[in-house]
C-alpha cells in the first residue's frame, strides 16, 4: 500500500512540476499573442486575465466533480483540459483566431483550478500528522516549474 501511495505522490509532483512550467509560460506568451493577433494593445491583456480569473470560479465546480468521481477523474480531466487549452491555443495563434485563444486561456484556466487541487489529493493519501508535509511536496514541485517554466518561453 505504501509503495502505491509513494508512486501516486511522486507522480502527483512530476506532472505538477510540468504543469507548473506549462502556465508560467503561456502566461508570458499570451499578451504578446494576444496584441500580434487582434492588433490592439487593449486586447493584450485579455487573455492573460481570463487565464487568472477562470480557476476562481472553476475551482469550486472541480471539486464537486472530485467529490462525486474521485481525485483521479478530476484531476485527470483537468489536465486533458490544459491539453486541449495548449493545443487550441497553438492553433489559435497559428491562425489568427482571437476568440479561439480567449477559449484556450479559459481552458488552461480550468486545468489550473484542478493542478492547483493536486495538493489536497496528495495531503488526503496521508495520515494527518504527515499531510502538511505532502501538500507542501506538491508546492515545491509548483516552484520548481514556476522556475523552469521562463526558460521553456522563446
Amino acid at each position: 500500500m505504501e509503495k502505491s501511495i509513494n508512486k501516486l505522490t511522486q507522480t502527483i509532483f512530476l506532472s505538477q512540476s510540468i504543469f507548473s512550467a506549462g502556465q508560467v509560460t503561456m502566461m508570458t506568451i499570451l499578451s504578446v499573442s494576444a496584441f500580434k493577433i487582434s492588433g490592439q494593445e487593449s486586447l493584450a491583456g485579455l487573455p492573460h486575465s481570463v487565464l487568472i480569473f477562470t480557476p476562481a470560479l472553476t475551482a469550486y465546480l472541480m471539486r464537486l466533480l472530485m467529490n462525486r468521481l474521485g481525485w483521479r477523474f478530476g484531476l485527470t480531466l483537468g489536465y486533458l483540459l490544459g491539453a486541449l487549452g495548449a493545443v487550441a491555443g497553438v492553433f489559435a495563434v497559428l491562425n489568427n483566431l482571437f476568440g479561439l485563444l480567449i477559449l484556450a486561456a479559459a481552458l488552461l484556466g480550468t486545468s489550473r483550478a484542478s493542478g492547483d487541487l493536486s495538493r489536497y489529493a496528495a495531503g488526503q493519501m496521508y495520515e494527518p500528522g504527515k499531510r502538511a508535509r505532502m501538500i507542501g511536496r506538491v508546492v515545491f514541485a509548483s516552484a520548481i516549474g514556476g522556475i523552469l517554466g521562463p526558460l521553456l518561453s522563446p
